[in-house]
């Protein structure tokens, strides 16, 4: 009998051991009351603890990014967003961290530090479909192992910047383990994906109001839907490039989401990630 059972304890940690390694991040189960319940455990330089993460199988999920990595970004969306509990997802493009109107390294850290996403924008916010697969492969290889190299292991989520890539560009994903990629395409999508690059966006442009994104929150949350609202820079609108969101419309829009968080999943890109590509449902 004592045979048996040490023969159980040991299957039991090497199953655990294995799939550590397998995920390393993350460790999931399931629970009666809450359908699916991620734990992250994340390893970095600033010893974070394991942040659990809610998601009931009937609520729509909802996801804020930013994209680029202005200083806006901080100042104005982590700023005001943490003060109503939320977090978001960047997309950095790493080359342009410390320049003048992006984030600074100690932005980054802070971000990450409280559980916001940085994610893989590359390094010089290259035209994928544009260039061959080398140049590809290097712009989006150096962002990966910048990240990396600063304790931020979201760098395996790639942004296709302009919104575009090709087979090659998929193909480079597959072989550094970058497990998705989003782009621009307009729309909404199901509570869970199968395909992880295909991935919809409703791009808060400077002439998008406040009442439009309230709406689209609402269909999410009838329909049971993932929505990914995009934002660039938080500042005053004074060019005709859409890029610009006005601060007091930005705040409108995230304290309607503070007054939803009983009825949707507030939750990160990655997170959405993660529980599509290794949680069973």
């Amino acid at each position: 009998m004592d045979k048996i059972l040490l023969q159980f304890y040991g299957w039991l940690i090497l199953t655990f051991l294995s799939c550590f390694f397998l995920i390393p991040n993350l460790f999931y189960h399931t629970s009666n009351t809450i359908n699916y319940l991620l734990i992250k455990t994340l390893i970095t330089i600033n010893n974070k603890k394991p942040t659990t993460v809610e998601i009931y199988q009937h609520k729509g999920n909802l996801i804020i990014m930013m994209d680029d990595g202005w200083q806006s970004q901080y100042v104005v969306g982590y700023q005001y967003m943490r003060k109503k509990g939320l977090r978001g997802s960047i997309a950095v493009i790493t080359n342009y961290i410390n320049q003048p109107n992006y984030l600074t390294l100690g932005n980054l850290l802070q971000l990450y530090h409280d559980d916001w996403d940085i994610l893989n924008h590359t390094h010089n916010h290259t035209n994928l479909a544009k260039y061959d697969y080398d140049k590809q492969k290097k712009d989006i290889e150096k962002a990966y192992h910048w990240l990396n190299k600063r304790g931020i292991n979201n760098g395996n989520i790639l942004i296709f910047p302009h919104g575009q890539y090709n087979n090659q560009t998929i193909n480079i994903m597959d072989k550094l383990n970058i497990i998705s990629g989003r782009g621009i395409t307009d729309g909404f999508n199901d509570k869970y994906i199968d395909d992880f690059y295909q991935i919809r966006i409703k791009n808060v442009l400077s002439n998008t109001k406040p009442e439009a994104v309230f709406t689209w929150i609402e269909q999410t949350i009838a329909e049971n839907l993932t929505l990914i609202l995009l934002f660039h820079k938080l500042e005053k609108i004074t060019d005709h490039t859409l890029m610009q969101y006005d601060i007091q419309n930005f705040q409108k829009i995230i304290d309607y989401i503070a007054e939803q968080k009983q009825n949707l999943n507030i939750i990160t890109f990655s997170d959405w990630i993660y529980i599509n590509k290794y949680l069973n449902y």
